[in-house]
């Protein structure tokens, strides 16, 4: 490296002989590019597998109702969220759905990913714009109403589908199972 850099380090330690005289000296600027920096303290994440990602903005409803019917598809294949987008009630499910499918498309399209090996990993649901409207009572009085707009953002995935969803609700069924299995009756009298 360079002579001196151990009166320059004082009373840090570390193994390796870059971190310490370049990163932890507070005399020197650090001279390395910002991915070695981060290389070296450790903050590189592993190289993750092939994502798309998809949004809409501004949706006609609010984000709580918006995110009842985003919790239904975590997790899910795209197809199985697709199907489950078809056939919920929502009014909201419509517009999920073409956000997924469109996602799905791009994906194909753009990285050469297929639907059948595609999860939904991240669905998530942001506040939008709140626009004001006038809402007219009786005896000429007036109040404002705010009319609810709201983000959806899908990350799609190439992976496996996560079996927690699966252990947790057979957990709950064997709970359920357990609680009507018949129970002994104890008399009084014996």
């Amino acid at each position: 490296m360079f002579a001196g850099w151990r009166k320059l380090v004082g009373a840090v330690h570390t193994n390796r002989p870059i971190q310490r005289c370049l990163l932890h000296s507070g005399k020197l600027r650090c001279t390395l590019s910002p991915q070695i920096t981060q290389l070296i303290r450790g903050k590189v994440k592993e190289v993750e597998s092939e994502k798309q990602i998809g949004k809409r903005r501004n949706l006609d409803g609010s984000p709580w109702k918006l995110n009842l019917v985003a919790k239904q598809i975590r997790g899910l294949p795209v197809l199985d969220a697709i199907n489950q987008m078809t056939f919920s009630g929502k009014k909201a499910s419509q517009d999920v759905k073409s956000v997924l499918y469109n996602t799905m498309q791009a994906a194909n399209h753009n990285k050469g990913l297929e639907a059948k090996n595609l999860i939904v990993s991240q669905c998530h649901v942001g506040k939008g714009t709140y626009r004001r409207k006038l809402r007219y009572q009786g005896k000429g009085s007036m109040s404002l109403m705010q009319i609810k707009h709201s983000h959806l953002y899908v990350e799609l995935k190439e992976g496996e589908q996560k079996k927690k969803r699966e252990t947790r609700m057979m957990r709950r069924l064997k709970k359920h199972e357990n609680a009507r299995k018949p129970k002994k009756i104890r008399s009084a009298l014996m």
